[in-house]
């Protein structure tokens, strides 16, 4: 279950897992993993705390994953950018789990 679904009731959070598991791959549409991965990366940069920190989303249409990159960023102007810190590929319908935002805040 995604992790900023956590602020809802458990009734509520159940309601929308159907809903997303309810798609099926008949009546999927691609724009559904870029509107999941722009929610949760939205949900990433709110919450969590360290200001150095940036996320980039990607996904696969085919496999209905979606794949978190974390990058730090240096306090050079402009920012310098190593290769990512922290990568992960999750299922869409719960991007971004609870394990994967405890694994940024032990990083972070």
């Amino acid at each position: 279950m995604p992790a900023q679904w956590q602020k809802y009731p458990l009734s509520t959070q159940n309601e929308m897992m159907a809903g997303r598991m309810a798609i099926g791959m008949a009546n999927f549409k691609p724009i559904r993993l870029a509107q999941w991965a722009d929610e949760g990366e939205r949900f990433l940069r709110e919450n969590i705390p360290a200001k150095d920190l940036r996320f980039f989303t990607s996904w696969d249409t085919d496999k209905l994953t979606i794949t978190l990159n974390v990058y730090r960023s240096s306090a050079v102007n402009p920012p310098k950018w190593a290769g990512p810190i922290f990568t992960v590929t999750e299922k869409a319908e719960a991007f971004v789990s609870q394990l994967t935002v405890t694994k940024i805040l032990m990083i972070s």
